[in-house]
């Protein structure tokens, strides 16, 4: 008998947690939609491409008219050179480049961060401007946190987001709901036993709240177990998105968890004890 209660909670737990990861797993992806608009403003370098063979001089002159400049973070100028990139490039397998000996298709680049505090489009305006008087500068386009293409697109991936995250909460709320019920049915005859023997509703159910907190909170750590395998497995298949991860958000995930899990579980215990102690 104990064999057979202890292989039905493990099971209670192991079919709530798979539905917890995946409330997890979407949360965490609609997090990081909602930041990434933020980091792509932050983190996205202006870069400015310059003509080969330029001048020592007049790029010394370009570099200390940009540190200048208020709307651009001190200290982010970069200059990478054509050699740099070309090493970089070669180096990694993925990257198929046929090139005759001697032979670079790069430029030198100027990396530069934008002050998210200002206007970067003002910021923009301003050093385009002022590029177009400088004979080194081979191109300076646009920034790309700035297109609306980016933000339309950035809006459909918050959109979808949303969505799953909502039918997985939904599916939460039903799958705990369900499977505590089903818990309950298999106490019934407890249940009606001390109803006979005077024991009042509070009685009752308070032994059950333990129970629920305990179920939901071992869901929740193995939700979360089973968010880190997937996130381990994203990061040997897709290194790139998983290198999008911020830990930060990770752990609100596995607090959201840990606060959802036994809640769940402690409405859906309410809930079946008073329809059948209200029978």
């Amino acid at each position: 008998m104990r064999a057979d209660s202890g292989t039905s909670t493990f099971m209670h737990v192991l079919a709530v947690a798979l539905v917890f990861s995946l409330l997890g797993l979407a949360l965490l992806a609609f997090i990081h939609s909602v930041r990434l608009e933020d980091r792509i403003s932050t983190e996205t370098p202006y870069i400015i491409e310059l003509r080969k063979n330029y001048a020592t001089d007049s790029f010394e002159v370009l570099k200390n008219w940009l540190n200048s400049q208020s709307g651009i973070v001190s200290g982010s100028l970069q200059l990478i050179t054509k050699e740099e990139a070309l090493k970089e490039m070669t180096s990694d397998p993925r990257v198929d480049i046929a090139l005759t000996p001697g032979e670079n298709p790069f430029f030198d680049i100027i990396w530069i961060g934008l002050d998210p505090k200002q206007d970067q489009e003002a910021t923009i305006q301003k050093i385009q401007e002022h590029l177009r008087t400088q004979s080194i500068v081979n191109v300076a386009g646009d920034h790309v946190a700035l297109k609306p293409e980016l933000a339309k697109s950035l809006g459909k991936i918050k959109t979808v987001f949303i969505f799953i995250t909502l039918l997985t909460a939904i599916l939460a709320f039903l799958v705990t709901g369900y499977l505590v019920r089903v818990y309950i049915r298999t106490k019934f005859e407890i249940i009606q036993l001390w109803r006979l023997l005077g024991s009042t509703e509070e009685k009752i159910t308070k032994p059950y709240i333990r129970i629920a907190i305990t179920h939901g909170v071992a869901s929740a750590l193995m939700a979360i177990g089973l968010m880190g395998l997937a996130l381990l497995a994203l990061f040997y298949l897709s290194p790139w998105i998983y290198n999008l991860i911020d830990l930060k958000n990770f752990v609100l995930v596995m607090l959201v968890l840990l606060v959802i899990g036994p809640t769940l579980h402690i409405m859906g215990i309410r809930r079946a004890l008073n329809s059948y102690l209200n029978k």
